[in-house]
């Protein structure tokens, strides 16, 4: 089936729509600006962090010999969760930007393409949201058969 430009439903957007557009776009510039401000503190913080907790356990590698990587671990750790909310507020960001100049200058594609922006963003949550969901599930199975296997062995006394 060929793809055209049909318009089943003739949508227009109206000066309410755009108004509304505009101020969420604005709203999401903030916030976006306000999260990369967070990102640089939150990736400065694992370093500095990660740096704090391996040179206070590298000290006693007689009992752990990992004790110094214990720090770059953090480090790793943090990063990888400060990467997980860079990643949506580079969308995020674009999806504003390129709507005010949508709407400042009447411009289809650049609407086109902040609208994809958006779904770049509500795709990557909910797709961390099935992945955190998914993992709690799991945690809550392993849970449960832990307490079986606890009960049975007779343990909880």
């Amino acid at each position: 089936m060929d793809q055209q430009n049909v318009n089943l439903f003739d949508l227009q957007l109206d000066p309410l729509a755009l108004s509304a557009l505009n101020e969420t776009a604005k709203w999401n510039k903030f916030i976006s600006i306000v999260w990369f401000v967070f990102c640089g503190l939150m990736a400065a913080g694992s370093i500095f962090f990660g740096a704090y907790i391996g040179t206070a356990l590298s000290t006693d590698t007689s009992t752990n010999p990992f004790a110094g990587a214990s720090g770059a671990i953090v480090a790793i750790f943090y990063l990888f969760i400060t990467a997980i909310q860079f990643i949506p507020t580079i969308f995020r960001y674009k999806f504003s930007v390129k709507m005010i100049r949508a709407i400042r200058h009447s411009d289809q594609m650049l609407l086109n393409e902040s609208l994809n922006q958006l779904k770049y963003y509500s795709k990557y949550w909910g797709i961390v949201t099935i992945i955190v969901t998914s993992l709690y599930a799991i945690g809550f199975i392993f849970l449960i058969i832990g307490l079986l296997i606890g009960a049975a062995a007779g343990g909880f006394s």
